[in-house]
């Protein structure tokens, strides 16, 4: 069997989401159509397989991946405010059990946390695994530049313990992203060097 576990998607709720309220996060088109989805240093570009899951699955089948483990990358929810991250963290994994559940065994997901609230982070988890039947959640290396050693993520750690939760540790833009804006830098190297951090802490 392969499984294809680090891959993402946009759903296309949370990209509407993005156009339809006032966002730190700015969604433009390309020249194909494609959002743009825009963040604090940097910027994704959403192509069909990033938005479209019916041609996403077709993929799959073409190239002969049984299971896919479906993220939501950057920016993720945690670079907006409280009340806004904890609404669209929510929608995608709402977004995310309905993929699972109307095309599994070939998607599997884990869930995106509101980690700028600490607290909505633990209810949120709690609710992925115990409810949406999640393995577990894909966290950031960090947190509006906040290490995930802090203190303030271990009620969200123990929570992870009792549920026996997996946490997938994925790169973001790392504390310094202003010494790496030249040469595509800060997905090169910051993205390594945040994540070993994170992992090491």
């Amino acid at each position: 069997m392969l499984i294809d576990v680090h891959n993402h998607f946009y759903p296309p709720e949370y990209l509407d989401a993005l156009g339809d309220e006032d966002s730190v996060v700015r969604v433009t088109m390309d020249e194909a159509g494609n959002p743009c989805v825009h963040y604090p240093g940097d910027y994704n570009v959403a192509v069909r397989g990033h938005r479209d899951i019916a041609y996403r699955a077709d993929v799959l089948v073409r190239d002969g991946v049984d299971t896919q483990v479906i993220t939501l990358t950057t920016p993720g929810t945690h670079v907006e405010p409280p009340t806004r991250a904890v609404r669209l963290a929510r929608l995608v994994n709402d977004a995310f059990a309905a993929i699972v559940r109307e095309r599994g065994p070939r998607f599997a997901a884990l869930a995106t946390l509101p980690l700028c609230d600490p607290a909505a982070s633990v209810t949120e988890l709690r609710r992925a695994v115990e409810q949406l039947h999640f393995p577990g959640a894909m966290l950031f290396s960090n947190v509006n530049g906040v290490a995930l050693a802090d203190e303030r993520f271990e009620p969200l750690y123990t929570e992870a313990d009792r549920l026996g939760a997996v946490l997938h540790i994925h790169p973001t833009s790392p504390v310094g992203v202003e010494a790496m804006t030249d040469y595509w830098l800060m997905p090169l190297v910051g993205f390594l060097f945040d994540t070993t951090l994170a992992a090491a802490k």
